[in-house]
C-alpha cells in the first residue's frame, strides 16, 4: 500500500482510465517503489 501520494495515484488511474494510448516517464531515485507505484494503480 502506498501512503501519501494519492495525487500521483489519482494522475496515474486517470491516464490508465483515460481509453487512450498513453506515454507516462515515471522517474525518481532508485529504490523508491516506482514500479510498486504503477502496479497499485493497476491492481484497482
Amino acid at each position: 500500500m502506498i501512503i501519501g501520494r494519492e495525487k500521483e495515484q489519482k494522475k496515474l488511474r486517470d491516464l490508465y482510465e483515460s481509453g487512450r494510448a498513453e506515454f507516462v516517464a515515471v522517474y525518481g531515485r532508485k529504490s523508491v517503489g516506482n514500479y510498486e507505484k504503477i502496479q497499485e494503480v493497476i491492481k484497482r
